[in-house]
């Protein structure tokens, strides 16, 4: 008999056991589920954000190779503008010294007639 009450004493602390467990483990189960969600939300919004400091990087560098080529072209602009004004400078001075040769060149021809 007293084995019997033991085993039934034994069973029942068994049972209380199990059944004490299971809510816990349930519990358990449930905070890390919450836990797992509040990671993928943070994740997530780390994500959106560095996503969009990405984009505002490459906005910021598409505005800043525009502004390059912008003022590169304009540099560029100005430097054929020098050239061709000394060009056209060149080409006068030559011009007026065709002339003088010239000029000089009767000069002689009609001091020698």
């Amino acid at each position: 008999m007293k084995q019997t009450i033991l085993s039934l004493a034994m069973l029942a602390f068994f049972a209380i056991s199990i059944t004490s467990c299971k809510p816990e483990k349930k519990e358990n189960a449930e905070e890390q589920v919450e836990e797992t969600a509040q990671d993928v939300e943070n994740a997530t919004e780390e994500t959106v954000e560095e996503a969009e400091d990405a984009a505002e990087n490459v906005k910021d560098a598409a505005e800043e190779g525009a502004e390059d080529v912008k003022q590169a072209a304009e540099d560029t602009a100005d430097e054929v503008k020098d050239a061709a004004e000394a060009t056209a400078e060149d080409a006068e001075d030559a011009a007026n010294d065709v002339k003088e040769s010239a000029e000089k060149a009767a000069e002689d021809v009609k001091g020698k007639m």
